[in-house]
């Protein structure tokens, strides 16, 4: 029987715009997720949740998009882009079907990055290999607990909480293995 996970759609535009869930992000905070840095950056901004966020718990979070949505965000094409703007952490939610290629752009211009995606990140044979041998330094995956949904587009259409999210924090300076943490929302 065939689910709305495992049915494949071709996408049709170049933006695939899946909105982060506030208590993903009350979650990551209150784990201490954005701790270590003051400054960060998200790459592909969206409507703005993960900036607007940070910004409004007293951390500093520029944004750009390939849209313009008018949320103030610089618009540019992430993967085209040679600066991390002077951020310490690239923090990110991309769109699911680019995810390698963000990851591996994003290592290039930072040394520290922390990615919302799905956790089938973990999976596929190329993807393993990455985080097996440590092109993609993963630190920590912390588990959603909880599923949560992603609402879709700018109208913030709902879609069922059945898709197991979490963050991953990827730092270059890490030599260990992976760990791995649940996260719990209220």
């Amino acid at each position: 029987m065939a689910s709305p996970n495992t049915a494949r759609k071709e996408v049709t535009s170049s933006n695939d715009l899946y909105n982060t869930p506030i208590e993903a992000l009350e979650a990551a905070w209150a784990a201490g997720i954005f701790d270590q840095f003051r400054h960060y950056h998200d790459p592909c901004n969206g409507l703005g949740e993960i900036a607007n966020f940070l910004n409004t718990h007293g951390k500093k979070c520029t944004a750009a998009d390939i849209v313009d949505y008018q949320n103030f965000a610089l618009v540019e094409d992430f993967l085209l882009t040679n600066t991390a703007h002077l951020a310490s952490c690239l923090v990110f939610n991309p769109p699911f079907l680019l995810t390698e290629e963000f990851i591996d752009h994003a290592l290039t211009l930072c040394d520290h990055v922390i990615m919302f995606n799905r956790a089938t990140v973990l999976e596929t044979k190329d993807r393993s290999r990455k985080h097996n041998e440590k092109e993609w330094p993963l630190k920590t995956f912390y588990s959603m607990a909880n599923r949560v949904s992603c609402t879709k587009g700018v109208d913030r259409e709902y879609t069922a909480n059945s898709v197991w999210y979490g963050w991953y924090v990827y730092d270059k300076n890490y030599k260990g293995n992976p760990e791995i943490k649940w996260l719990f929302t209220k």
